[in-house]
């Protein structure tokens, strides 16, 4: 892949522990950093949960080789968040491949 086709701009957000206004333990997400990347989703489904009509997507989201990145993070991309299910290192270090799925948590 050439740097050209990296033609979003990601942000990579992490769960940080806190407090809440009463002083209640919980955990937000915060950004983590931003980086370009390719993103392309690859299939989508529509399923029943809780008598409700949900749909996910999953989609494959192409950045530089980062060490930061871990499964635990999670992509925001045009307003849509991208749950990391897994990360594909390129042997030559240059490329990371996030396999994520869209749509799945409420965040």
């Amino acid at each position: 892949m050439r740097s050209e086709e990296l033609d979003s701009v990601v942000e990579i957000q992490q769960l940080v522990p806190g407090k809440s206004t009463a002083g209640q333990p919980m955990t937000t997400w915060q950004l983590a950093f931003t980086c370009w990347a390719s993103v392309l989703d690859l299939s989508g489904n529509q399923y029943i949960a809780s008598g409700a009509s949900r749909n996910s997507v999953v989609s494959s989201i192409k950045v530089r080789y980062d060490e930061r990145l871990l499964p635990t993070m999670r992509v925001k991309h045009d307003g849509g968040i991208y749950d990391i299910e897994s990360i594909l290192r390129s042997k030559d270090r240059r490329w990371m491949t996030l396999m994520c799925k869209k749509g799945v948590s409420n965040g």
